[in-house]
């Protein structure tokens, strides 16, 4: 669960569709967790739904929305340069 959480926060807005490929049929029960947890909200787009995470998420991690999408830039950067 926290893994599908990870990456949602990495890849939102996300359709949930790619989450289950990347993920597996399991992640729907991740989701429906993280719902009712109010981690993520998600919204209807045609047959699936679009996820991201909420402000309750950067709250229970001391998180600040800038500084995520930065930090993740960064890894990605690295990510890249080592291949």
């Amino acid at each position: 669960t926290q893994e599908t959480l990870a990456l949602i926060a990495f890849k939102q807005p996300i359709l949930q569709s790619l989450i289950i490929k990347m993920r597996g049929n399991t992640a729907y029960d991740h989701i429906k967790d993280l719902e009712q947890l109010e981690f993520i909200t998600s919204e209807e787009q045609g047959r699936t739904k679009l996820l991201k995470v909420t402000q309750k998420f950067y709250d229970y991690f001391d998180v600040v929305p800038e500084k995520l999408k930065e930090r993740f830039d960064q890894l990605t950067h690295l990510v890249s340069n080592e291949n």
